[in-house]
């Protein structure tokens, strides 16, 4: 349709309104209204033709025109309620001077003889809309007739210029156009300019200039913006009878401005006791929410400067107070929400108490969604959700929460203008995330972006923020650490000391001092550790001692500080050859062991690493109690409201605690305790999960009422679990989970406080470890700095030591990423020579050793039994396959098993023994995207001709579904089929099926009563992986946390052939019994011979391995 065919059609309905005046609400009308503009449009916005110009000007009138009808028309009347009104008179208020264009009402309002009393009353009504509706129609509307009263003529009321200021500042605030702000001020000025000291209204027009003086202040970050708009602020609140609520609102901002002066310049605490003063006298005069968040405000800025807690308290209930008497409709919600947000989070950095962090997280939730009347009002409260929720992945080490931090920092700084005040510190909070996440997901696609990313941001932070701003260190501080992270370079670590030491000058007096020395000298260490340079390793040390004596005892920065300086003295040690003072690791400890202060897994760092210190200059006993200390920590390190990837990934970064425990506690010859410490520090993950389906008879039998308060908590933590990462979980299922553990661990603890129930759910005592261990031996091997050493466990003796003064932690390091290196290939080479090398090592610096202590066997008596019980990255390898190349090994002295911790093997002990076999055989040869497996199912049928009456699930009967619903029925299952396992991701390691995956974590949650065996005959189902190594987190330890007390699987890619062979040749060395105990020498037997058919291709036979 033609300009002018729309053009006519909209002219009909004009002048034709009155004989049908509901034909302008069609929703036809906009949409040729909308069709008008567009035929319009000039070809080039720059240069419009004349008739261009005149097409323009048409569709403004007419659009006009049809606004005032509509709501002339509509069901209200003649109420200027309704947003149609508001946009007639800004799109009519360019026809002003030509009245005869114009509707006859609305010439009353905006032509030359407008009523100035009636356009008065419409523009404050217009304004007070504009309060209620981010719809900018109303406030558009509300400047143009405020504006044609004060250019209407001179002396112009004071009121109209101040109401036309707030209008403008009122824009500025919701669109940030600085030139808004200039005329708020330039109106606001007028107002007060000569007004007499005894009007009634002078100290609300002082109010609101000295609001926005300080609005451009925070906008230009100037320094008179601020002197002014305090000079301007005494001057209100010196008017004569006030009003209670003028004044009470004139005391806020004056205390406000006094607030950002102290935090901008910090050269004089009287601004902050100011501030509270006046805070104060607010609330006192009249008790508002807007009175009672300023006065939160200032005590959370107090508890800033001072760390007196009592501050941070008084702000959080201030911050509560406000809301409680913020009336529903006030629009203030959101802001006083976000204020109580901000101080939770404050108040966590000094308590440690994540439950701060939920609130936090609550608190920012609800002020978001409160509705928000400005984009600045937006971006506020977003920022300040998101810190809570870096916070509390800081905290608990959810990635998910890190994830919604970085999501809503990039929409802030996104929705931040360049040049103003708050950009740096909105940078600084994303560019942390990134930092944070790059560390969350290190070895993991994406991580060194996430870190460049962060170098980037900390950059652009740093050039907006000017050099004598207060958050300045702090911000440098961040980059630090951005770039002591990266490392890649001496230019990087160059660049982080430049940094660091212009943080450590500005940091000088303040209580962060100690963090920022000590950061500096990490730095220096690693430094050192890329030139060599001696000269950074005494400069590491000096200045982590000075860090020590900075911090304060009661600082939770005091523990880093401690654990950086005795890495520092432990490089020293080792490249000097210097001893430190047993004085000084005395000191340490103390100090160590009686620090409160700090998040767990830092006060678990300080522990390792003044323990290891110990323990490397020969002061085991000090080591012992450092490093027991550590892992008495551990659990709490674990985010119990994360999943499998979460909980791994904080464990992953506390590797090496438990071996240095172990080896510290042999080197005190004290064997007990490093069974202890290795039963403690280990498997906690599976730990939790065993936890979770303990036999409760003997409490039911003693404490019913409890029993059944405990099974209840831990039934909804099972499904609360189970829903993690579904919609309906809600939009902070973090806390939520974290909630069900506070009550979980209330219930345990009045459990334990009954006399016969002290130990529930507690590390099995000695005793109890020595029951688990009938029916063999079990043979802990660790490896030290400098040396390694086993412990053996005998039923009915006490457990003895042996040292193995060939094993140490180097060798164990290069020999398991040559491992590693081998077997990630899908088939390793027959020639390949890594393989025969580590088993020849294996041998030499563990297996014989140990076997030595061992009584020896008769002619024709049974090789004795020894479950395995490796540490840390020993858990790799094959022992039960270790021995040289050209003599007897392993395999020809012990039917080997393994067990990631003695708890693990008593509960596959304590399991019922099946009474009948029901087979459930699963095969699947080919999945699309992998190898085919063209023997998977002949292994499968060569297993359902021995054991007939199978249920078989084959090729597209092996779905997911078909599998979960017969697993329960089983007590025997056989997997033929591919695997995955996912070291970086544990809960993403995965079987294989026809049409999708049977993942680890799906297979952990199955309870299953009568399960007795496990076979799975697919590629590195036992394989632990050099990540999170102490968790033992693969396919066979989740089928037997389901409930199978005997599982096979592969340590390493299996051969299709080779592996269809030794399932066969198992099953036919195995008794036809219910009961699957005879599994760990029906599968020595196949190994042994697989060996002696492939002596040089270990690959084909070392791999298999029993567990239970």
């Amino acid at each position: 349709m033609s300009y002018d065919a729309v053009a006519a059609r909209l002219t009909d309905l004009i002048t034709g309104f009155l004989d049908a005046p509901e034909s302008v609400l069609d929703d036809s009308v906009l949409a040729d209204i909308e069709r008008l503009w567009l035929l319009a449009r000039p070809a080039d916005p720059d240069s419009p033709t004349e008739e261009e110009l005149r097409r323009s000007v048409f569709a403004q009138l007419t659009e006009g025109w049809l606004r005032f009808l509509r709501w002339q028309a509509g069901p209200n009347g003649r109420r200027a309620g309704d947003d149609e009104y508001d946009r007639s008179v800004v799109l009519l208020a360019s026809f002003a001077e030509e009245p005869q264009l114009l509707p006859q009402t609305m010439a009353k309002v905006l032509g030359p003889d407008a009523d100035e009393h009636l356009r008065l009353n419409i523009a404050i009504d217009l304004f007070e809309r504009a309060h209620q509706s981010v719809e900018p129609a109303a406030l558009e509307g509300c400047i143009v007739l405020f504006s044609a009263a004060v250019e209407s003529a001179e002396g112009v009321p004071r009121s109209i210029c101040a109401n036309l200021a707030n209008a403008h500042r009122l824009r500025f605030s919701r669109y940030g156009e600085l030139d808004d702000l200039e005329r708020a001020i330039e109106l606001g000025e007028r107002a007060v300019t000569g007004a007499p000291a005894d009007d009634v209204h002078l100290e609300r027009f002082l109010t609101d200039l000295a609001m926005a003086r300080f609005n451009r202040f925070e906008v230009l970050d100037e320094r008179h913006d601020i002197d002014k708009a305090i000079e301007t602020g005494l001057r209100g609140i010196s008017a004569p009878d006030p009003d209670p609520e003028v004044r009470a609102g004139c005391l806020t901002v004056l205390g406000g401005c006094f607030r950002a002066r102290f935090e901008r310049y910090q050269q004089d605490t009287a601004d902050l006791d100011r501030a509270l003063e006046l805070a104060t006298r607010a609330v006192a005069t009249y008790r508002a929410s807007h009175s009672l968040s300023a006065l939160a405000t200032v005590y959370e800025t107090c508890f800033g400067h001072t760390r007196v807690e009592a501050d941070i308290d008084k702000a959080i209930d201030f911050a509560a107070q406000a809301i409680s008497v913020d009336p529903p409709d006030s629009g203030d919600r959101g802001r006083l929400l976000a204020k109580l947000s901000s101080a939770h989070r404050v108040r966590f950095t000094h308590s440690n108490i994540v439950t701060d962090l939920d609130q936090a997280v609550d608190a920012g939730e609800r002020a978001c969604a409160a509705g928000i009347d400005t984009l600045a009002d937006e971006v506020f409260h977003r920022h300040h959700l998101g810190v809570a929720y870096r916070y509390r992945f800081q905290a608990a080490g959810v990635l998910t929460d890190l994830d919604r931090a970085i999501e809503e920092g990039e929409y802030v700084q996104a929705n931040t203008p360049v040049g103003h005040a708050d950009r740096g510190m909105y940078l600084a909070s994303l560019g942390s995330g990134y930092r944070l996440r790059s560390d969350a997901v290190r070895g993991r696609a994406g991580s060194d972006r996430d870190l460049d990313r962060a170098i980037e941001i900390g950059e652009a932070s740093l050039d907006a923020t000017p050099s004598d701003h207060p958050q300045r260190p702090t911000r440098l501080t961040l980059l630090v650490d951005a770039y002591l992270r990266r490392g890649e370079t001496t230019g990087d670590l160059d660049r982080a000391i430049a940094l660091g030491r212009e943080t450590v000058e500005r940091t000088a007096g303040h209580f962060t001092l100690g963090s920022t020395l000590s950061n500096l000298g990490l730095i220096h260490q690693r430094r050192y550790a890329k030139s060599g340079d001696q000269a950074d390793l005494v400069e590491a040390i000096r200045l982590a001692e000075s860090a020590v004596g900075t911090v304060p005892r009661e600082h939770a920065a005091r523990t880093a500080a401690m654990a950086n300086l005795a890495l520092a003295l432990r490089v020293w040690s080792t490249e000097t050859g210097e001893t430190v003072s047993l004085a000084k690791l005395t000191w340490l400890a103390d100090e160590l062991l009686a620090a409160e202060r700090g998040l767990p897994a830092e006060r678990l760092i300080a522990c390792r690493e003044v323990g290891v210190l110990a323990l490397a200059t020969g002061h085991p006993r000090i080591a012992t109690k450092l490093l027991d200390a550590a892992i008495a920590l551990l659990p709490a390190t674990r985010p119990r409201e994360g999943d499998w990837s979460d909980q791994t990934q904080r464990l992953r970064g506390q590797t090496g605690v438990v071996s240095a425990a172990v080896a510290a506690h042999c080197a005190a010859n004290d064997p007990v305790g490093a069974l202890q410490a290795a039963e403690r520090g280990r498997g906690i993950i599976l730990g939790a999960r065993l936890d979770a389906r303990s036999d409760l008879s003997a409490l039911v039998a003693a404490e019913p009422e409890l029993a059944r308060e405990f099974d209840n908590i831990r039934s909804r933590l099972g499904a609360a679990e189970e829903g993690a990462g579904s919609s309906s979980t809600g939009a902070d299922f973090t806390g939520q989970l974290r909630r069900l553990w506070e009550e979980y661990d209330e219930v345990l603890a009045r459990i334990r406080e009954r006399p016969t129930f002290q130990r529930f759910l507690m590390a099995p005592l000695v005793e109890e470890m020595f029951e688990a261990t009938e029916g063999g031996v079990l043979v802990m091997v660790n490896a030290g700095a400098d040396s390694g050493d086993a412990v053996i466990v005998t039923p009915g003796r006490q457990p003895v030591r042996v040292p193995l003064p060939g094993l140490n932690l180097a060798a164990v390091e290069v020999n398991a990423a040559e491992l590693d290196h081998v077997t990630t290939t899908r088939y390793v080479s027959a020639h390949e020579p890594v393989l025969p090398k580590v088993l020849s090592w294996l041998w030499t610096a563990i297996v014989e050793p140990v076997l030595a202590h061992f009584e020896p066997s008769g002619p024709g008596d049974a090789l004795p039994r020894v479950r395995w019980m490796p540490i840390g990255l020993l858990g790799l390898f094959p022992l039960h396959a270790a021995g040289p190349s050209d003599g007897p090994g392993a395999l020809d002295a012990v039917v080997s098993s393994y067990t990631s911790t003695i708890r693990a093997l008593a509960h596959a002990r304590s399991r019922p023994v099946a009474d009948t076999r029901r087979q459930l055989i699963v095969a699947v040869e080919h999945v699309e995207g992998l190898d085919d497996l063209p023997h998977a199912k002949r292994e499968a049928v060569a297993l359902r001709d021995v054991q007939p009456g199978s249920r078989e699930l084959f090729d597209e009967l092996a779905t997911t579904e078909n599998v979960l619903r017969e697993l329960p029925k089983a007590t025997w299952v056989h997997f033929a089929c591919h695997a995955t396992a996912d070291h970086l991701t544990p809960s993403r390691t995965r079987l294989h099926l026809h049409d999708d995956v049977l993942s680890l974590t799906r297979l952990s949650q199955l309870e299953l009563s009568a399960a007795e065996f496990a076979y799975l005959s697919a590629c590195s189902t036992a394989d632990r992986g050099l990540h999170g190594i102490e968790e033992s987190l693969h396919l066979a330890s989740a089928f037997q946390l389901a409930g199978f007390r005997h599982v096979v699987g592969s340590l390493w890619p299996l051969d299709d052939a080779i592996a269809a062979r030794a399932a066969k040749a198992f099953y036919a060395r195995l008794p036809a019994d219910a009961t699957a105990d005879g599994a760990a020498s029906a599968l020595h037997e196949v190994s042994r011979a697989l060996r002696d058919a492939y002596t040089t291709m270990p690959h084909l036979w070392a791999g298999l391995i029993h567990t239970g």
